[in-house]
């Protein structure tokens, strides 16, 4: 999964963002999901 290989320059960029683009968060929620998160820790997450 090549959401594994993203970089800490990356993840630290994703993470800078005050409120996301709907796409992103969109993403962010399903990978979250596959990463075996439950939706209460993603509300807190993003």
């Amino acid at each position: 999964i090549k959401v594994l290989r993203l970089n800490q320059s990356t993840i630290a960029e994703l993470h800078s963002y005050a409120k996301p683009p709907d796409e992103v968060s969109t993403v962010m929620r399903a990978t979250f999901l596959l990463l075996g998160h439950s939706e209460r820790e993603i509300q807190v997450i993003i």
